[in-house]
């Protein structure tokens, strides 16, 4: 299935991100990052102080941006002496971001307008493990039944990624998997991947407004992954592979249980949901679903046994990377108080000498198409919701 677009012809076709440095582009990017920052509280003359551009370049560029159907205007906003400017806003008609989660026996999509807003959701249940046809088929599809435009499609993954394709991943049984292509090939629109970890330490910072600086966030489902968030952008490594702490060896005696990936004693194996919970448990099971197989007798010891390897390894990473804290996805949640009591604990009792004492915490955001969204529309153009800070700066008006 291919889908031909005259990429020219789209409104705001100019966000992509390019190699070159176009000066005009970059002015336009912070002007539409102010008003996404801001709601519906911009002006004008709002921006031009914030800015220093001249009130000339700033209405030059705004109305290129309500042409490409980006921004519009609202109400007067309250007088600061004089005429009463007029208020802008983002435009939340015609533009989405598509944003997809692969799971392994599941498919969910979502469309995102360009305010952060999930527009609507589905999901697909199948009978088999997904492929990475499954995806690419369910990616144009959704693009083919858009009505807007599509800035950029971002794909979230358990599993090692690179942001064109599947590294490697134990839960989904991929292994050099490229995606990003065949989707932009039929699509023509900018694709990106993303793992667990990443895409919800993104959602959680954002949804904070990037207050905390450092920030080591946990993924914990069907597998355990790490991310860490520094100054609202991900340390990925030297290889993009930072915050791979599921399949790392925490138990070497006789009870060291066998993995997915093949090996015994990983991570993952002890301290994963899908270890503490046992086979019942999905990554798509509720709260109550995660709180009842919890409450089972034989969670407890396991989820005992988990919070302590989990902690050990976190106080590593935590002597390694410095954050100001540790956060533990939303999903562990259901685990209740206990767990993350444990984990502080332990905390307590073992960090190293001249480390600092984190505290861990469970995530607060609820928004699952978030994070991987976000992703795309910052690689795709620059822009990010609840952004703390704008994009680079130029003093060129243009």
């Amino acid at each position: 299935m291919t889908v031909h677009v005259d990429v020219d012809s789209r409104p705001g076709a100019w966000l992509r991100n390019s190699d070159a440095i176009d000066v005009r582009r970059i002015n336009l990017v912070r002007v539409l990052q102010i008003i996404m920052r801001d709601g519906d509280t911009s002006t004008r003359a709002r921006i031009a102080r914030e800015t220093s551009l001249t009130s000339a370049t700033v209405s030059s560029l705004v109305a290129q941006l309500m042409e490409s159907r980006l921004v519009v205007e609202g109400d007067r906003a309250t007088s600061e002496g004089g005429r009463r400017a007029t208020t802008l806003s983002v435009d939340v008609k015609h533009h989405v971001v598509l944003a997809l989660i692969a799971r392994p026996h599941a498919l969910s999509v979502g469309t995102v307008d360009l305010a952060g807003n999930l527009i609507e959701a589905s999901s697909r249940e199948l009978a088999r493990p997904i492929t990475a046809d499954d995806v690419v088929e369910l990616a144009v599809e959704c693009a083919r039944d858009q009505t807007a435009n599509i800035l950029a499609i971002g794909i979230q993954i358990p599993g090692v990624v690179n942001q064109r394709e599947v590294i490697e991943s134990a839960q989904l049984a991929w292994e050099g998997i490229r995606i990003a292509d065949p989707i932009e090939k039929s699509l023509d629109v900018s694709t990106f991947l993303i793992n667990d970890a990443a895409a919800e330490a993104l959602a959680e910072c954002a949804a904070a407004r990037w207050q905390t600086r450092s920030q080591l966030f946990v993924h914990l489902g069907e597998g355990i992954g790490a991310a860490k968030v520094e100054n609202g952008e991900l340390a990925t490594g030297g290889s993009g592979r930072a915050g791979e702490i599921g399949h790392v060896r925490v138990v070497f005696d006789e009870s060291a249980a066998h993995c997915r990936c093949g090996r015994r004693g990983c991570l993952e194996s002890v301290a994963s949901l899908s270890a503490i919970l046992g086979a019942e448990y999905r990554d798509d099971a509720s709260a109550a679903d995660v709180s009842r197989l919890a409450s089972e007798p034989a969670a407890a010891e396991r989820m005992s046994r988990a919070s302590r390897a989990l902690s050990r390894v976190l106080l590593f990473a935590c002597a390694l990377v410095d954050p100001d804290e540790v956060v533990i996805d939303r999903h562990a949640a259901a685990l209740g108080q206990g767990f993350l009591t444990a984990i502080n604990d332990d905390f307590d009792r073992h960090h190293g000498m001249g480390t600092r004492n984190v505290v861990a915490r469970y995530a607060s955001n609820d928004k699952p198409f978030f994070g991987v969204a976000q992703f795309a529309l910052s690689r795709a153009t620059g822009l990010r919701w609840n952004a703390a800070e704008l994009p680079r700066q130029t003093r060129h008006d243009l």
